[in-house]
């Protein structure tokens, strides 16, 4: 709407109803309100909190388009203007507060002062301006002409370096190194500065380092941590917000377990007969043939690899199969034993008193009761 009031063929037309808006102003000066464009229904509570009106001051709201509102502020009177300076930085501070109790940071402009409201569209293009240096001011604290800083230039060379460290630690599985890379660079480039544009460019190219694996988000759904932290980036209005995307993103990688290391192909296929045949005649000379290696040399692999020796892995996997059979079946103890390939049922009880330390009966007995009462 504002776009059309300050420029194009009704200029004046549209000058003149802002004139009339505006108590017929002596002074003015124009406010830009960036926030997050997806959050403009949160926020129509806190759009009146920017309209004040006291002495000779008034101010008014009008959006511009998604996620951007001009504030005009008018003065009746000409003055030096540090009076009317502080009125309109008060009101734009406090409609940030409003906006910030509502969980939405805004980053803010505030144009010169000037007497001629035809100067309105150099007003809104000076604020415009003014919006990058506002990224990295304090949340809710207008920028003004007198405040702006130069954008500032990120090495590239720095970020040539982060990018190599980033995909290295990715590729070693060291995850908390990669978080790290991520955060070092959200330190430097709130120190550098540069223009929000460029930042969120390098945001995606060091997000993009990250591999496309599923990492289990807070809120206990599962996302491409890459395409989260890419997309949050390009939507961050403010520093905070984007240093808020990097610090998720940093510890939900130091929170993601290496993966587990390859395994050998001789033992995964001793695994696969042990899950196959476990109700069988089998041991270690049996599954050290099944994949043509020597007894001595397959039962070293097999401890190397799983960290228990071929005998206990297969005893406890046959226990933990019996507990499913008692839990599920009515078959009496001897036939669980011989079904899980444990034939005699006294040896078979005694070990499975030994790792659950309670006999087969009272396991079943207690699980049915607990069941009953749930």
């Amino acid at each position: 709407m504002l776009e059309l009031l300050l420029s194009g063929d009704e200029a004046r037309a549209s000058l003149d109803q802002l004139a009339a808006l505006s108590f017929s102003a002596r002074q003015h000066r124009l406010a830009l309100i960036r926030f997050a464009p997806e959050r403009a229904r949160t926020l129509l509570s806190a759009e009146t909190a920017f309209e004040d009106e006291s002495g000779p001051y008034a101010s008014l709201v009008l959006p511009v388009e998604p996620g951007l509102w001009a504030m005009l502020a008018v003065s009746r009177e000409r003055s030096e203007g540090a009076d009317f300076l502080g009125w309109t930085m008060n009101a734009l501070r406090r409609g940030g507060e409003a906006c910030r109790a509502l969980g939405v940071p805004t980053v803010q402009a505030l144009s010169d002062q000037r007497g001629d409201l035809l100067l309105l569209p150099r007003a809104l293009a000076e604020c415009r301006r003014l919006l990058d240096a506002a990224f990295y001011a304090p949340p809710g604290e207008p920028v003004a002409t007198r405040d702006e800083t130069a954008p500032g230039e990120y090495p590239p060379d720095r970020l040539d370096a982060l990018l190599r460290d980033c995909r290295a630690a990715m590729e070693r599985h060291d995850y908390a190194a990669a978080g790290e890379a991520l955060l070092r660079w959200a330190d430097e480039a709130a120190a550098h500065r540069p223009a929000p544009a460029r930042l969120r460019l390098m945001g995606a190219a060091l997000a993009g380092c990250l591999h496309d694996g599923t990492v289990r988000l807070r809120e206990g759904t599962e996302a491409p941590l890459r395409q989260r932290l890419q997309q949050r980036i390009a939507a961050a209005g403010h520093m905070t917000e984007l240093r808020a995307a990097v610090e998720e993103a940093a510890e939900l990688l130091r929170e993601t377990p290496p993966p587990a290391p390859a395994i050998r192909s001789e033992i995964r296929e001793a695994l696969r007969l042990v899950e196959t045949q476990y109700s069988e005649e089998l041991d270690l000379q049996t599954a050290a043939r099944h994949v043509s290696l020597s007894p001595s040399w397959f039962g070293a692999l097999f401890r190397q690899e799983t960290g228990q020796s071929f005998s206990d892995y297969l005893q406890d996997y046959r226990l933990e199969r019996a507990r499913e059979l008692l839990l599920r079946t009515d078959l009496k103890i001897y036939e669980v034993a011989a079904g899980v390939g444990i034939p005699n049922s006294r040896y078979f009880s005694r070990l499975f008193a030994d790792k659950y330390e309670t006999s087969p009966q009272e396991y079943r007995a207690r699980m049915r009761e607990s069941r009953c009462r749930t």
